[in-house]
């Protein structure tokens, strides 16, 4: 292949296991605590909460003087009180040595001159502007929360309740699955499910569920109607997945994600003056939080154990009198920005005579070193069981009558000898992983989460609100578009696609490419592996019609996952416009046997979104 890095699936495709050896690097210090320097104190007690908070010191001021214990309570308060004057003066003074960008996050969209990655890269630092990202990965990412103060009209009106107002009268709206409303009271919350005008005894409460013995039928889709008078009542609001719904939030999950390599969620909170709508809580994700209208105040508070520290799995709701006093208090206004680090606990409540609305991305669920290696262990036993006679070798007659619980503190030289075995067994697992097969296999989880790149949006998003007919006319240009001979294309985005080697001669490369709006749920014990195997069962994943014999992407209907299972050639013609991207390829030049299976190839790649016309490349000058 002329000029490209291609070769290395063939070499590949006949092994599911590749030869790479690693080790794991680990922190070499303690994590620091993500709230160091950060506490705070309420300078604005809300009527809901005051009088409830818990100081957790108390425990360990037993011995000391009343002097003592003043002394030391004035130096808490003055440095909680310094602590929140240095981040608002930090915020000011870096907001202050910076313009704001005169452009829209529309105005990264991906263009035949622009990668995804870089346009991805533009958008995260539109949101967190005026940090760059170089700072925040070094400086905030996982440890310390950030707060960025803007304009008023920073965000340009990307998002309001008008829109909100817009997608529940013209969409089917469904409780549960795309909005929650919410109320927050006297320590619980009560969810409403349905349009039934009935008492809030009959909804759903956090704490003990249903508490009228009243059947109430639940009504899927939501009436405006009484979302609006709930609202009016004093209940929040929460669209979930909006994505769905509005092309700019569309464009800026998948920018997200093409930088951040990670999936990434969003939803829309509306809340009513001097209202909470959920409890205080600590998320398993990594939060960014756009206040589009209105204002709202964060409580930030520091784990209340060192195992929620960066947790792995929501928490539950908890009562005023556990999370104690807050590490942050704030109040946002429209344009300003939060960032909370995944597993801090966190509340907010309106505050001023008017709704607010603020935009949550959030991103980083699971995608840490432990998941990496809980997909590795598995792997790794495999893997040593089919090449090593060792590992297949019985355990010792009644092992069990000196392992378990009850024999642990009894000295046994059977004991010794097994744990000597497993020891030495267990330690020469290290030489049966493959980062790069477990690398694939959290890819392709990834792809499976991700929204598929915004065909025919191509530089044409440049306002907030695009005509219906525009994106109908641009969606329609991308589907006529027909490859010739002399074309050159590329892949539609950097992370739309993983190869995967099967053995033999099947390669199958999953993608996003026809993926929804927003990623199907799947179950806790559901998994992917019943898509490794040859002969995988699926359904046509294009909506448009398609011909008998004609090449298509399958989709398994359980999870949602897409593929195109091709030959090794047509794999190494893959893997060059991934590894290559942006730089676009003749479709002449493609390594396969005759032109005709260039040019079916290249239309196929073109018509299921994988890859797309592009510009030929720019000659390199010579010096």
């Amino acid at each position: 292949m002329k000029g490209t890095k291609a070769g290395k699936v063939k070499k590949s495709a006949m092994k599911t296991r590749h030869d790479a050896k690693t080790t794991y690097p680990g922190r070499e210090t303690a994590h620091p605590n993500p709230f160091a320097g950060l506490s705070a104190t309420s300078t604005k007690p809300n009527k809901e909460e005051h009088g409830h908070g818990h100081d957790h010191s108390h425990g360990h001021e037993h011995g000391k003087s009343k002097a003592a214990l003043r002394r030391e309570k004035t130096k808490k308060k003055k440095s909680a009180e310094e602590s929140q004057k240095k981040i608002e003066a930090d915020t000011s003074s870096a907001a202050q040595s910076k313009k704001e960008p005169a452009k829209s996050v529309f105005d990264f969209v991906p263009s035949p001159t622009l990668d995804s990655v870089a346009a991805g890269k533009a958008a995260f630092e539109w949101m967190i502007w005026p940090k760059t990202s170089e700072e925040f990965f070094k400086d905030y990412f996982e440890d310390t929360p950030l707060l960025c103060r803007r304009s008023n009209k920073y965000y340009g009106g990307f998002f309001g309740i008008d829109h909100v107002k817009t997608i529940l009268e013209d969409f089917e709206v469904q409780y549960t699955r795309h909005l929650d409303v919410t109320k927050y009271k006297e320590g619980s919350r009560y969810t409403f499910d349905n349009n039934k005008d009935l008492p809030e005894s009959a909804f759903i409460c956090d704490d003990h569920g249903r508490q009228d013995e009243e059947v109430v039928e639940k009504v899927d889709v939501v009436d405006p109607s009484m979302v609006w008078k709930r609202f009016k009542d004093g209940c929040s609001l929460r669209l979930l997945h909006p994505q769905q719904f509005h092309d700019g939030l569309w464009y800026l999950v998948f920018a997200l994600q093409e930088y951040l390599g990670a999936a990434v969620g969003v939803n829309i909170y509306v809340t009513p003056s001097e209202k909470q709508g959920f409890s205080p809580h600590y998320d398993d994700v990594d939060v960014f939080i756009l206040q589009m209208e209105g204002q709202k105040r964060w409580r930030l508070y520091p784990s209340i154990s060192e195992e929620e520290t960066l947790a792995r799995f929501s928490s539950r709701n908890f009562a005023q009198s556990e999370i104690g006093k807050p590490s942050l208090d704030v109040v946002l206004s429209p344009g300003d920005f939060l960032y909370v680090p995944r597993g801090c606990i966190h509340q907010a409540v309106t505050v001023g005579d008017t709704h607010s609305l603020h935009i949550t991305v959030s991103s980083f669920q699971k995608t840490t070193w432990g998941d990496f290696m809980l997909k590795s262990v598995p792997q790794m036993v495999q893997t040593a069981m089919d090449e090593n006679v060792e590992f297949r070798r019985s355990l010792p007659r009644l092992f069990h009558s000196y392992v378990g619980v009850m024999h642990q503190e009894v000295t046994h030289k059977k004991r010794e000898a097994f744990e000597t075995a497993f020891s030495t067994l267990f330690q020469s697992l290290i030489d049966y992983v493959s980062i790069d097969a477990v690398g694939d296999a959290m890819c392709v989880d990834f792809i499976r989460t991700a929204v598929p790149p915004p065909k025919g949006l191509h530089g044409r998003l440049k306002a907030t609100d695009v005509e219906e007919e525009e994106l109908e006319k641009a969606a329609a240009e991308v589907e006529e578009v027909s490859v010739k001979v002399d074309s050159y294309i590329r892949a539609t985005a950097k992370n739309i696609a993983r190869i995967v080697p099967l053995g033999g001669d099947t390669v199958r490369l999953f993608h996003s490419a026809q993926n929804e709006r927003v990623a199907m749920p799947m179950a806790e014990d559901e998994t992917l592996d019943h898509l490794y195997v040859e002969h995988a069962e699926g359904v046509p994943a294009r909506t448009t019609a398609v011909g008998e014999d004609e090449r298509v992407s399958l989709k398994d209907e359980n999870t949602g996952m897409v593929w195109l299972d091709l030959s090794v050639d047509e794999a190494e013609v893959v893997e060059s416009l991934l590894l290559e991207y942006p730089t676009t390829m003749a479709v002449d030049e493609l390594p396969l046997n005759t032109p005709s299976e260039q040019l079916a190839f290249a239309n196929l790649l073109v018509k299921e979104g994988i890859a797309e016309v592009g510009k030929r490349p720019k000659k390199k000058e010579e010096h």
